[in-house]
Protein backbone atom coordinates (compact mmCIF):
# COMPACT_ATOMS: atom_id res chain seq x y z
CA UNK A 1 0.00 0.00 0.00
CA UNK A 2 1.60 3.63 -0.63
CA UNK A 3 0.69 6.40 0.95
CA UNK A 4 0.84 9.91 -0.74
CA UNK A 5 2.59 12.41 1.67
CA UNK A 6 2.62 16.22 0.64
CA UNK A 7 5.27 18.30 2.25
CA UNK A 8 5.30 22.10 2.91
CA UNK A 9 5.02 25.20 4.93
CA UNK A 10 2.52 25.64 7.76
CA UNK A 11 0.19 28.70 6.82
CA UNK A 12 0.95 31.88 8.29
CA UNK A 13 -1.41 32.58 11.58
CA UNK A 14 -1.68 28.98 11.56
CA UNK A 15 1.63 27.86 13.31
CA UNK A 16 0.73 25.14 16.02
CA UNK A 17 -2.37 24.82 15.16
CA UNK A 18 -3.77 21.50 17.15
CA UNK A 19 -0.27 20.27 17.92
CA UNK A 20 2.87 21.05 19.59
CA UNK A 21 5.65 23.84 18.50
CA UNK A 22 9.50 23.24 19.27
CA UNK A 23 11.68 25.74 20.00
CA UNK A 24 14.58 24.97 19.16
CA UNK A 25 16.88 27.79 19.51
CA UNK A 26 17.98 31.20 21.30
CA UNK A 27 17.61 31.49 24.74
CA UNK A 28 13.99 29.64 25.03
CA UNK A 29 15.26 26.21 23.23
CA UNK A 30 14.43 22.69 24.05
CA UNK A 31 10.45 23.70 24.87
CA UNK A 32 7.56 22.79 22.87
CA UNK A 33 4.28 24.68 23.81
CA UNK A 34 0.74 24.38 21.84
CA UNK A 35 -2.60 26.55 21.95
CA UNK A 36 -4.70 26.64 24.93
CA UNK A 37 -7.90 25.02 23.49
CA UNK A 38 -11.10 24.75 25.43
CA UNK A 39 -10.12 21.00 26.19
CA UNK A 40 -6.62 21.75 27.73
CA UNK A 41 -8.53 25.06 29.21
CA UNK A 42 -10.55 22.53 31.04
CA UNK A 43 -8.01 19.78 31.97
CA UNK A 44 -5.31 22.52 33.73
CA UNK A 45 -8.15 24.68 35.17
CA UNK A 46 -7.29 27.59 33.74
CA UNK A 47 -10.09 30.92 33.62
CA UNK A 48 -11.25 32.02 30.75
CA UNK A 49 -9.59 35.89 30.78
CA UNK A 50 -5.91 33.58 31.10
CA UNK A 51 -5.01 33.49 27.49
CA UNK A 52 -1.50 31.65 26.55
CA UNK A 53 0.16 28.87 25.34
CA UNK A 54 0.60 25.50 27.17
CA UNK A 55 4.36 23.72 27.91
CA UNK A 56 3.41 20.19 26.72
CA UNK A 57 7.31 18.98 26.64
CA UNK A 58 10.25 20.32 28.62
CA UNK A 59 14.26 19.57 27.41
CA UNK A 60 15.35 18.81 31.51
CA UNK A 61 18.73 19.32 30.24
CA UNK A 62 17.78 22.77 28.35
CA UNK A 63 18.07 26.24 29.71
CA UNK A 64 14.51 26.13 30.37
CA UNK A 65 14.33 23.73 33.06
CA UNK A 66 16.36 25.86 35.26
CA UNK A 67 13.83 28.52 35.85
CA UNK A 68 11.08 26.15 37.52
CA UNK A 69 8.88 26.06 34.09
CA UNK A 70 6.80 23.11 34.18
CA UNK A 71 4.54 20.91 31.60
CA UNK A 72 1.69 22.10 31.92
CA UNK A 73 2.28 25.52 32.74
CA UNK A 74 0.45 28.47 30.59
CA UNK A 75 2.82 30.84 28.99
CA UNK A 76 0.90 34.08 29.13
CA UNK A 77 3.90 37.16 28.22
CA UNK A 78 7.35 37.07 26.90
CA UNK A 79 9.78 40.40 28.17
CA UNK A 80 6.11 41.60 29.19
CA UNK A 81 4.22 40.90 25.72
CA UNK A 82 1.23 38.92 25.52
CA UNK A 83 1.23 35.39 24.08
CA UNK A 84 -2.19 34.83 23.08
CA UNK A 85 -0.78 32.13 20.05
CA UNK A 86 1.66 30.01 19.47
CA UNK A 87 2.85 32.12 16.41
CA UNK A 88 2.85 35.31 19.02
CA UNK A 89 4.80 32.96 21.45
CA UNK A 90 7.55 31.80 18.54
CA UNK A 91 7.77 35.47 17.74
CA UNK A 92 8.64 36.58 20.90
CA UNK A 93 10.70 33.74 21.57
CA UNK A 94 13.00 34.28 18.67
CA UNK A 95 13.14 38.23 19.77
CA UNK A 96 14.08 36.64 23.52
CA UNK A 97 18.28 36.78 22.83
CA UNK A 98 19.86 37.05 25.72
CA UNK A 99 17.11 37.34 28.88
CA UNK A 100 13.27 36.45 29.23
CA UNK A 101 10.97 37.12 31.68
CA UNK A 102 8.07 34.92 31.79
CA UNK A 103 4.66 35.71 33.18
CA UNK A 104 3.33 31.60 34.15
CA UNK A 105 -0.13 30.86 35.08
CA UNK A 106 0.00 27.90 37.48
CA UNK A 107 -2.07 26.24 39.54
CA UNK A 108 -4.67 28.98 39.94
CA UNK A 109 -1.88 31.67 40.58
CA UNK A 110 0.77 33.93 38.24
CA UNK A 111 4.45 33.96 38.78
CA UNK A 112 7.51 35.19 37.01
CA UNK A 113 10.36 33.01 35.39
CA UNK A 114 13.69 34.61 34.19
CA UNK A 115 16.51 33.77 32.16
CA UNK A 116 19.80 34.74 31.12
CA UNK A 117 22.41 34.02 29.46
Amino acid sequence: MTVPVTLGETPAGQGGQGGSTIVDDGILSGLAVQPLDRALRGQLHVPADVDGVVVTRLDRRGPMAATGLREGDVIVEVNRKPVTSVDAFRDAARSATDSALLLVYRDGATIYLSLSK
